[in-house]
């Protein structure tokens, strides 16, 4: 229990920092750039390959291959689909959601902001509530708001470009819950899970660097580190001079926008 009391307080400092934007995290993409490219590609001339495309001529060290990640059965608040993971993060994902047959469901309630583009098919949302049905084809977007829930319908060959924003961990229970307790496929839960962590590290270009660093020291020895802890000792001059020459730039402004505002 004492580990989970400070999972739990770790995590819920985590959100609090994130509500008061102590914690602002860097997004990779750009939500206007999504939904702009899930516009252009949608319609019958919409395939897999070619969205997973567009988006790496923009991205190309963020997109994920098909190869590692293929698309896996889903199970969600009742709807029942898959999905293929293009982009995750810790605060971004970005996936493809097909729903071959008609299907019904909740999109959940969740600490992020969710974009939505119909690439082909149709789909009806309704907030909770007696909020009205809204009717969306392909080419269309809507946008489901942090801590709000809507009932969602998809028709038949479905295609949707999903991008979110928030604390991706938080919504885990959404992604397994109906494929654990309804569907009974903890395989599928696990794999689910499996292939988002991974996605994490493949994505993450500063992680991979850090990653391929420490197996580069761990395969060639102290001798690596040694290196590049002398090398790094080495640049402190040349950086303490890049850092004075800052300092009196600033400076030299500073005293220009006094004479400046003086002058007033």
């Amino acid at each position: 229990m004492g580990k989970l009391r400070t999972a739990v307080f770790v995590i819920s400092i985590y959100v609090l920092l994130h509500w008061f934007n102590v914690i602002k995290p860097s997004y990779v993409f750009r939500a206007n750039l999504v939904k702009e490219i899930g516009q252009r590609e949608s319609g019958y001339s919409y395939s897999h390959p070619s969205i997973r495309q567009a988006f790496r001529n923009i991205y190309p060290k963020h997109i994920l291959q098909e190869k590692y990640f293929p698309w896996i059965s889903s199970h969600t608040g009742g709807l029942d689909g898959s999905i293929a993971v293009l982009y995750a993060s810790l605060h971004e994902f970005l996936l493809l959601y097909n729903a071959e047959v008609e299907t019904y469901g909740s999109t959940g309630r969740h600490y992020m902001n969710i974009s939505v583009t119909v690439l082909r098919g149709s789909m009806s949302a309704s907030q909770e509530g007696s909020t009205p049905s809204t009717s969306l084809s392909q080419g269309e977007n809507t946008v489901f708001r942090m801590g709000t829930s809507s009932t969602v319908k998809l028709g038949q060959k479905t295609t949707l470009l999903v991008y979110g924003r928030g604390i991706v961990p938080l919504t885990s229970g959404y992604w397994i819950s109906d494929t654990i307790f309804t569907q009974h496929d903890p395989i599928l839960a696990l794999t689910t899970m499996y292939l988002y962590f991974k996605a994490v590290v493949l994505s993450n270009v500063w992680l991979q660097n850090m990653v391929a660093y420490l197996w580069s020291v761990a395969s060639m020895g102290i001798t690596k580190l040694w290196k590049d802890v002398v090398y790094h000792v080495s640049q402190l001059p040349l950086l303490f001079n890049t850092f004075v020459e800052y300092l009196i730039k600033s400076w030299y402004q500073f005293t220009d926008w006094l004479v400046t505002t003086s002058d007033i």
